[in-house]
């Protein structure tokens, strides 16, 4: 079914793919296979072949950005790892330079390769108090070297491609989503255009298919669907509470979310909260 503007109207049909329960699932990678990947950031553990395999990591894992032939290239909070999807070992890593903050104090948050294959961006977040001291969004190229791109972002996320120069890019914090030029120099978040923003919950993770643009809404149960341009379409209802990641499968008619779990006081645990699922429409 081609996926248009009425096509996530109509129901949907929804499984957990993994028997893994994440206390924060996170990162998602789709590779052109149509094999999820994922990561568990509270757990620093990353989740690869659809689940089948499992690996915990030293530093924290935050997101999959890109299948090379080699493996699964991850970013962490000391840099970026190639992981062999053959042997479940790293044979390879590359710290992080030229981070213009302390490396203790902030973790590494959503990240993306860029369309034209090389480098990216990656945002860093504050690890205690990420609601009141701002994090950071950088450019890195394919070595590791860091270029402070975004200063006075509280939690970084999304880092969904427009074009080759253009970026959504969230601030989870405020409810706040921005249009990144990746041309510009160091900048305030705030300097950057407002796309849309969303108060019904925190706009996390998500991704484009042609001219509609996906975000998966945490506090919200839902992917809330926009324009290309940012006018809001509608939303996907979702039956886990903490949405936070949404990814397109190519060639089928389905979508991969992943979500997290937080036990609080007073709140009721639905079934698959925590679960990676396949939503068909």
């Amino acid at each position: 079914m081609a996926l248009n503007q009425t096509s996530f109207q109509m129901g949907l049909s929804i499984e957990s793919i993994s028997e893994h329960t994440c206390s924060l699932g996170e990162g998602l990678f789709c590779s052109d296979s149509g094999v999820a990947n994922w990561v568990d950031i509270d757990r620093q553990e990353v989740f690869y072949s659809g689940g089948d395999r499992v690996v915990v990591f030293e530093s924290t894992p935050s997101a999959i950005i890109a299948h090379r032939p080699e493996g699964l290239e991850v970013v962490t909070t000391d840099g970026l790892v190639l992981l062999s999807t053959e042997s479940g070992k790293i044979i390879q890593a590359r710290s992080w330079q030229g981070l213009q903050h302390d490396i203790g104090s902030f973790r590494t948050n959503d990240a993306v390769s860029f369309l034209s294959g090389t480098g990216g961006l990656v945002g860093f977040m504050h690890v205690d108090t990420p609601q009141t001291v701002p994090g950071f969004v950088y450019k890195f190229d394919a070595e590791g070297n860091c270029d402070l791109l975004c200063e006075d972002i509280f939690i970084p996320n999304g880092f969904v491609p427009l074009n080759v120069n253009e970026y959504l890019v969230c601030d989870s914090a405020v409810g706040q989503i921005r249009n990144l030029d990746i041309r510009t120099s160091q900048a305030p978040f705030e300097k950057n255009p407002i796309w849309t923003t969303v108060s019904d919950g925190a706009p996390d993770g998500g991704c484009r298919v042609g001219d509609l643009v996906f975000f998966a809404i945490w506090g919200g149960a839902c992917v809330k669907v926009f324009s290309k341009h940012g006018d809001s379409l509608g939303q996907l209802p979702l039956p886990v509470t903490y949405p936070t990641n949404i990814k397109k499968v190519a060639f089928k008619d389905e979508f991969y979310v992943t979500s997290a779990w937080e036990a609080s006081e007073g709140q009721v645990k639905r079934e698959l909260d925590g679960k990676t699922l396949r939503v068909c429409y």
